[in-house]
């Protein structure tokens, strides 16, 4: 249920930004094919992985993402430059 709950809400969400113009539709477009082709290569490659070492990759990317978050290592302005490989990248890299 609660996975409805996120889905739905995240969708309202893009549709108020898409309404609003925040959205670059090609930058989406991009992203998502490559977050989908991440995701179908993510999880075609689990069973090479132990639960333990997938259990501490995780960790260890969620502490590196926390820790760029606090420490403001992250900056809006430069991330807002619409690339192609950055795009490309980015998205196989959440998807897997």
């Amino acid at each position: 249920m609660s996975t409805a709950i996120v889905g739905v809400t995240s969708a309202l969400g893009a549709l108020l930004h898409l309404r609003r113009g925040n959205v670059d539709r090609s930058a989406a477009l991009i992203f998502a094919a490559s977050g989908m082709a991440g995701s179908f290569a993510g999880s075609t490659g689990t069973h090479l992985l132990s639960k333990q070492a997938l259990l501490l990759l995780f960790a260890a990317f969620m502490l590196t993402v926390g820790t760029l978050m606090l420490s403001g290592g992250l900056h809006p302005a430069r991330a807002m430059a619409f690339s192609i490989p950055r795009c490309l990248a980015v998205g196989l890299g959440v998807g897997s």
